[in-house]
């Protein structure tokens, strides 16, 4: 496929869909980024990549791009053939099918017409193994097999550039994987744009914006401390207000909390990271990885809590607190870890009340997945 990029500015939104492409798209990840790791259920991939949209909009950092992939996914294909067949609200089109409303798609009524499929409906599938594979996703049982469809729908992803460094959009994207009774289902959006960038011929696919209020202060007039928290692909919005400060030479004094799992391939854009410790852009770093011991494994909460009494200091003293990454491994925790560090030097209560206001205000800002 030819690049172009279109160089009328768009404005859209999940009303108004528009078109795209791959303009680039590579592996983040240093060599063996592709080993996977079992763990009941969930087949996890380290694999993440960069990927650069052939679009030309308009966005600020922070603003999210969702992805309706186009193309094939054995994921989607066997899951848009269970659902269609109930004649359930999950759209096919000439692109593919439309996952959006895959959480409304799955009920107990449609469990209860599966336990009930005769083999002489198989015809309505594609082969016998479709039907074998949605006997086992049916044996899962309803409340589970919905939770974990929920992170097969196409995704919001939160840009990673900066404005002011291209209007072109790059993303961030993690492979999703999950093992449900020893079958492997894969992300519907993060399959396409991850695999997407092997094929010869480049597939277009449809995007919208959707707008955050995971932001800087829109005036920073003085000195502001802002302290980066991030697990895995949630370093993308922070990279991009490090960018922003970079260009804009914003009154910024930024501290990054980054984790992931090993730091020979999981320390992502480690040259960009490394050029703004030097032009002292990102002025404190710390960092986590949780495999890095064999012995005994951090993470980025463990970190935080060890710099608590000056986390603390800084905390008082007019700054902003962003938190991006898995609400499991960072979005539960953080909310007490704080609650511990404000404690130092007050009590409970008071602890709560400030952590509640910081929220209400805007000084802490959440955005997890």
């Amino acid at each position: 496929m030819v690049t172009m990029f279109i160089n009328e500015e768009l404005t859209f939104s999940k009303g108004n869909l528009r078109s795209s492409f791959f303009s680039k798209n590579f592996i983040l990840n240093d060599s063996g980024s592709n080993s996977l790791g079992y763990r009941t259920h969930r087949v996890f991939s380290s694999q993440k990549n960069d990927v650069t949209l052939g679009l030309n909009i308009n966005y600020s950092s922070g603003d999210y791009i969702g992805v309706i992939p186009t193309g094939k996914n054995p994921s989607a294909g066997l899951m848009g053939r269970v659902l269609r067949l109930k004649k359930f609200p999950l759209k096919l089109s000439s692109s593919g099918y439309d996952f959006r409303n895959i959480r409304k798609a799955v009920t107990p009524g449609l469990l209860f017409f599966f336990k009930k499929f005769k083999l002489s409906h198989k015809k309505s599938l594609t082969n016998l193994l479709d039907l074998k594979n949605i006997l086992k996703l049916i044996n899962y049982g309803f409340y589970k097999l919905k939770t974990y469809l929920y992170d097969l729908k196409p995704r919001l992803y939160s840009i990673t550039s900066s404005p002011f460094q291209k209007k072109n959009a790059r993303l961030m994207v993690g492979v999703v994987k999950y093992l449900i009774k020893e079958l492997v289902v894969y992300g519907i959006a993060s399959y396409f744009l991850c695999t997407s960038y092997l094929k010869k011929v480049k597939p277009d696919f449809t995007v919208f914006k959707l707008q955050s209020n995971f932001k800087l202060p829109a005036k920073v007039t003085k000195r502001l401390n802002s302290i980066l928290i991030a697990t895995g692909t949630g370093l993308a919005p922070l990279k991009a207000f490090i960018y922003d400060k970079f260009i804009n030479k914003l009154k910024v004094f930024f501290w990054l909390f980054f984790g992931e799992k090993n730091v020979s391939r999981d320390f992502f854009y480690r040259k960009e990271v490394s050029f703004f410790i030097k032009k002292e852009t990102l002025n404190r770093l710390d960092l986590a990885f949780s495999r890095k011991s064999k012995f005994r494994r951090e993470y980025v909460l463990n970190r935080i809590a060890k710099k608590s009494i000056v986390f603390w200091n800084w905390f008082k003293y007019n700054t902003y607190l962003y938190v991006c990454g898995s609400l499991l491994k960072i979005g539960n925790g953080i909310k007490v870890l704080v609650l511990k560090l404000i404690g130092i030097k007050l009590n409970f209560k008071q602890s709560v009340y400030i952590f509640k206001r910081a929220l209400y205000v805007g000084i802490i800002k959440k955005d997890v997945y």
